[in-house]
């Protein structure tokens, strides 16, 4: 799968809970799907590039995750 590029976008929290839902419909198990989007966000946190300076790791964690499913 392709990885998403996050520059200059900046997500209107309508958007953000969309996504939110649409992953916590998609998921078969609640506790699995929060622990996947912490690792997830403590992954971007720790990194370092360019196109991680608009949205939060925690943002950038749920909508990509949204987007796989």
């Amino acid at each position: 799968m392709p990885r998403i590029i996050l520059i200059n976008i900046i997500f209107e929290s309508e958007y953000l809970l969309y996504q939110t839902e649409k992953l916590i419909k998609k998921s078969n198990n609640l506790y699995y799907t929060a622990i996947e989007i912490n690792n997830k966000a403590k992954h971007y946190s720790n990194e370092s590039g360019i196109e991680i300076f608009r949205l939060k790791p925690i943002v950038r964690a749920i909508i990509e995750l949204a987007h796989q499913v």
